[in-house]
């Protein structure tokens, strides 16, 4: 529901939402069919309705004898400050794209100003997915074999996402950190965040280069939400989410890895 809302509806009524429950609900039925008789038939959908796999997750404690717990209660406690984060920024586009829209009902009064407010955010976004991977342009060697479907270290998915990343402004061999976020798709965008490891070359994605990610594209988010485009604010929510939560647990693999 939250898709249609964001993507298809230019207005909103109380008979469009029970309309579109009702369409959700046949969606997901009729995906729950799908699965369940390719399933019978020996086919494995569930990669084609999630952001991947989280298998390593479920299975360390196990091999390590914990008896299939993922996490130690104490470490619930980051988990919790991670939430008080994420809900602070919510707080934050929130203020700050009430303070825009009540500029905007105060300024942007006539078509030919909406026009104009469009072409100057579409013009900063693109100086800025330009010039910002330019200025801090850190460059990390390519993961080596990851082009090998045969290799043990990577599963297929890994392999698929070292593909994607973007050497922009780097040398043969290595990719640009800021860029390789930037110029992919919002979901490849989120599965190198989620699922590019930390090990798998020296810095993956550096402190530096997730914050350079995430504060322009925060600040882009909130400003573009609410133009007279059809620019919707849900998935920019999710990859803002996924780079603060990479950045978390960056930080937290820099001054614990050698805890294991």
């Amino acid at each position: 529901m939250l898709f249609i809302l964001e993507e298809g509806a230019s207005f909103w009524s109380t008979d469009l939402t029970w309309r579109t429950f009702f369409c959700s609900s046949v969606t997901l039925l009729t995906v729950i069919i799908m699965d369940r008789s390719l399933n019978f038939a020996g086919e494995d959908m569930t990669s084609n309705f999630s952001f991947g796999k989280f298998s390593e997750v479920s299975s360390f404690s196990a091999e390590a004898g914990g008896g299939g717990h993922a996490y130690l209660i104490i470490e619930l406690s980051l988990f919790l400050l991670m939430g008080c984060i994420g809900g602070l920024l919510g707080g934050i586009f929130v203020s700050v794209n009430g303070f825009l829209a009540r500029l905007r009902k105060k300024y942007v009064t006539t078509p030919w100003r909406r026009l104009v407010e469009i072409l100057v955010l579409a013009s900063l976004t693109a100086w800025m997915t330009f010039t910002v991977p330019l200025i801090w342009s850190v460059c990390s060697n390519m993961p080596e074999n990851a082009a090998d479907d045969d290799t043990a270290d990577f599963s297929r998915d890994e392999v698929y996402l070292v593909q994607r990343l973007v050497q922009f402004d780097c040398p043969r061999g290595q990719y640009n950190q800021v860029a390789s976020l930037f110029y992919v798709d919002s979901n490849t965008a989120i599965k190198l965040l989620f699922h590019f490891r930390e090990h798998m070359s020296a810095e993956t994605f550096d402190t530096g280069s997730l914050l350079v990610v995430l504060v322009p594209y925060f600040v882009l988010a909130c400003a573009t939400c609410g133009i007279a485009a059809s620019a919707g604010v849900f998935v920019s929510c999710l990859v803002s989410g996924a780079v603060m939560g990479r950045l978390f647990g960056h930080l937290l693999y820099q001054h614990f890895a050698h805890q294991g």
